[in-house]
């Protein structure tokens, strides 16, 4: 996935459907049952000195490991 996603763009639903997931996952919630969170997404995934659990949004990790391989072809290091 990570090799995947620093080469190409990940679809929007895509990317929404794993961060569903996680989410999922992490409130421990049943996909039939809605359960209020405790605590909003986005505090969740803050850096974990913010007071958050230092998870990563799969929207903003595919953008940044794009921008990376950019970085690195415009630098001429494409053989590392």
């Amino acid at each position: 996935m990570i090799y995947l996603s620093s080469v190409f763009k990940i679809p929007t639903l895509v990317t929404q459907k794993i961060d569903q997931i996680c989410r999922n996952f992490i409130w421990t919630r049943v996909e039939d049952k809605k359960i209020l969170s405790q605590v909003a997404w986005e505090k969740v995934c803050r850096k974990k000195k913010e007071g958050g659990l230092g998870i990563r949004r799969i929207p903003w990790m595919n953008r940044a490991l794009r921008m990376k391989l950019v970085c690195w072809l415009v630098e001429g290091r494409e053989n590392q």
